[in-house]
């Protein structure tokens, strides 16, 4: 990326170097908005990551709703770690899920 241009302009400038030499022109020409805003788009691997894991978290912890023992808790909690799933998340999970004080999530983690 060119200094002082942000990444907007640089994408900008990029795509329209290639129509100029003739990279892609017909297609760049017909999808200039698209292509650029794909571009702009920034992926976050470790936020993607981490909304699977509180995906995962909310969806185990409804499976298990259903009989709150101390053994659903224990498998509970066994299987969202076994996602790498955070201590932390997860005792507000089983908190919220099972109705529990602090002290009470923390006896099973």
């Amino acid at each position: 990326m060119n200094e002082g241009l942000s990444r907007d302009e640089a994408i900008q400038v990029a795509i329209k170097h290639c129509i100029e030499v003739n990279v892609l022109r017909d297609f760049l020409k017909e999808n200039y908005e698209e292509v650029a805003n794909m571009l702009n788009i920034q992926y976050d691997k470790e936020e993607e990551f981490q909304a699977i894991r509180e995906e995962v978290t909310e969806e185990v912890t409804e499976k298990v709703t259903e009989e709150v023992t101390e053994d659903n808790i224990g498998k509970t909690i066994s299987i969202l770690r076994n996602f790498a799933i955070d201590d932390d998340l997860i005792a507000e999970q089983i908190k919220e899920e099972f109705k529990l004080s602090n002290e009470e999530v923390h006896q099973f983690l």
